[in-house]
This record gives C-alpha cells, sequence and structure tokens, in this order.
C-alpha cells in the first residue's frame, strides 16, 4: 500500500506538453502500443492534464521506486480511493488481471512497448515516433526546412535520444541488452538491405556464441518492440531490414551510408499512410493500395531520374498512378504514359502528404 500511495501523492509534474498528431479520444480503457521513448508518457499525461491529479493514479513500471509486488495491492488500494477515476500504468510489461478492477468506475491507460501485447475490453492506439512534420512543431532551432532536414537526419524520430550521444548512449543501453545491441549494430551496417539470417548468423559467430534459436528469438523481440522494421518484396519470399526510427544507424556504427539513411527517413514518411509497404525490383517501395511508387535519390541530377524512369516504365508490369522520386533538392513534374512522375525534395514531400 505505501508504495502505491508515493506514486498517488508524487503525481509526475510536467511544465510543457509536446503536441502530437495522434491524442487520447476515448473514455474506454486503452493500451497505448509504440517504440521506446515515443512519446506515450507525454501523450497520457498530456490527456490527464485536463483532470485534477486527485482522480488520478499514475505509475511508471520502469521507476525504480516501482515493486511489482505492489500490483496485488491495486484493487484495495482504489477501492478504499474512490476518488481515483483514472489508472494509467506507463511501460507496463506484467502479469495483471485487469478484470479484478472492473467493479470500479475508473478508466485504465496501459502504454507498451509491444506490438503483440493485447488486453480484451481494451482499446488500442499505436504511437509512431516524430514525422518530419511534427519534428518541425518540436524544435524551432531553424527557421530553414532544409537546414532541418539536416537536423532530423542527424537526430532522428525519437522524443528523448535526440538531445545528445551520451543520453543517447545510456537510454539504448537501458532499453536493449548487450546481446540485442550487437544485433543491431550488426544490423545498422547492413541497413535497407535484403536480410538473410543465416548470413546475419555467421558474422556474429566471428565475435561471440550465439545459437541460430536465439538469432530468431531476438529479431522477433526487437521486430515486437518497435525497433526492427521489414519491408517485403513483392514477388519474392524476401525482406529489407530498416529501422523505426532511422537516427540507430548512425548510434550504432561508424560506418557512414548516406543512401541507406535517406532510404529508411523517406520510409519512416511513409508509415503515416497506415498501408502495406513492398519494395520491387525497380523501386525502393510500392504501395499497392494507393498505386504509388516510391525511388529514393537524394543527389542525382533530374535528367538522369527522367531517364531512369522512363527505362524502368519499359518494363513495368504494375499498377501505377503515381512515381515519387524523393530527393534533396531537385523538383519536377511530368507524365509518361498515363503514369504521373514526381520528382520532389524531401521536406517539400514530407510536408504535403
Amino acid at each position: 500500500m505505501k508504495s502505491l500511495q508515493f506514486f498517488y501523492d508524487n503525481y509526475p509534474k510536467i511544465s510543457k506538453f509536446d503536441e502530437r498528431k495522434i491524442q487520447i479520444q476515448t473514455h474506454k480503457n486503452i493500451i497505448i502500443k509504440g517504440g521506446f521513448a515515443s512519446g506515450k508518457k507525454n501523450l497520457i499525461l498530456n490527456f490527464l492534464s485536463l483532470y485534477k491529479s486527485e482522480n488520478i493514479l499514475f505509475i511508471d513500471c520502469e521507476d525504480l521506486k516501482f515493486q511489482v509486488s505492489a500490483l496485488a495491492n491495486l484493487n484495495s488500494f482504489l477501492t478504499y480511493n474512490p476518488q481515483i477515476k483514472f489508472l494509467a500504468l506507463c511501460n507496463f510489461a506484467h502479469d495483471f488481471d485487469f478484470t479484478s478492477l472492473k467493479h470500479l468506475n475508473l478508466q485504465i491507460i496501459l502504454s507498451v512497448c509491444d506490438l503483440h501485447f493485447h488486453l480484451d475490453h481494451f482499446e488500442e492506439l499505436y504511437l509512431d515516433y516524430l514525422d518530419f512534420e511534427e519534428f518541425l512543431s518540436l524544435n524551432k532551432k531553424y527557421a530553414d526546412t532544409k537546414t532541418m532536414v539536416s537536423y532530423f537526419l542527424h537526430t532522428g524520430r525519437n522524443v528523448i535520444l535526440s538531445h545528445n550521444a551520451y543520453t543517447n548512449s545510456s537510454y539504448l543501453k537501458s532499453f536493449y541488452t548487450p546481446l540485442e545491441l550487437t544485433i543491431l549494430k550488426q544490423i545498422a551496417l547492413e541497413l535497407g538491405s535484403e536480410l538473410s539470417v543465416n548470413e546475419l548468423l555467421k558474422t556474429l559467430k566471428t565475435t561471440i556464441k550465439i545459437s541460430k534459436d536465439t538469432l530468431y528469438k531476438s529479431i522477433e523481440k526487437l521486430e515486437s518492440n518497435f525497433t526492427l522494421y521489414f519491408v517485403k518484396n513483392l514477388e519474392k519470399n524476401l525482406k529489407k531490414v530498416y529501422f523505426w526510427d532511422f537516427s540507430l544507424k548512425n548510434s550504432l556504427s561508424v560506418q557512414k551510408d548516406f543512401s541507406a539513411l535517406f532510404e529508411n527517413l523517406v520510409l519512416s514518411e511513409l508509415f503515416k499512410f497506415k498501408q502495406e509497404i513492398f519494395y520491387t525490383r525497380y523501386f525502393d517501395f510500392y504501395i499497392p493500395s494507393l498505386k504509388n511508387a516510391f525511388l529514393c535519390s537524394p543527389f542525382k541530377d533530374k535528367d538522369l531520374l527522367t531517364l531512369k524512369v522512363k527505362k524502368i516504365l519499359s518494363k513495368n508490369q504494375l499498377a501505377l498512378s503515381t512515381i515519387y522520386i524523393i530527393t534533396l533538392s531537385q523538383r519536377d513534374e511530368f507524365f509518361i504514359e498515363g503514369v504521373r512522375v514526381m520528382i520532389l525534395p524531401f521536406d517539400e514531400w514530407a510536408l504535403g502528404n
């Protein structure tokens, strides 16, 4: 009881809330799902700021003062404190029967870093990392959007890890195991490439002891906790590997590969469409439901890009309405065989969607 009383008496005080495109808009029980430091806690506290703290029990389960055994007293504590109308458990990853609280008049809000976490009678809300437009709204450091693209590439989509390298390293070590970090470091070297678990295993075995089963389980976990994102090949049983937050690339590796980083940057903006994304022989990304294809080419001249598109369309078998060629500074628009081709700088494309 003392632990629960402590958290009740010490409601978090935050002077500034980061406004996000997604907000909690329900009074039903809800699970907020998203990656590590994607802003779930801020989202919950922003919602709860509309109510008096005496009506809220907020617990961050990653707080070192929190003990899992305190959950056994949760029913009794809430029953003895009927003024509490909101129970918020941040970073929740424990076994608990929430049906034991159904007699209480309160809304339960959970945040998790697990794509596969589900509970009966709970709604679910997915909170992605910052997209470019949100990043601009939260960072007023530069007025020029071109400069902000470089800043975005440097700091990434994570709402916490963008402050400095020391904070970045500390938070990564607190969230990932040493084995997971070793795996991620190797994947960072192969970002945007077709992933072969067998080849990855061979490479890792040159430096550490690891079984195929352990590697598979680690990759599944890293996909489930919104670290890795896989893009499937439309025609073959292949897939490319990316990061949900592209800044992990430079956080884990000194090897620079701007083309792969830029490709991951473009992919992160495609998440907002909430559609299945593929890649093909000729296109970096393809969304069949929208009939849109994407090429990522930060530096190539637009005349060369035009020639490339013409060559692709001469062999094309896909249903296409628009081909987007995302660059750093090139700009053009034209039609080829009824297909709209748009060459756009990243910032204009990202802010125009």
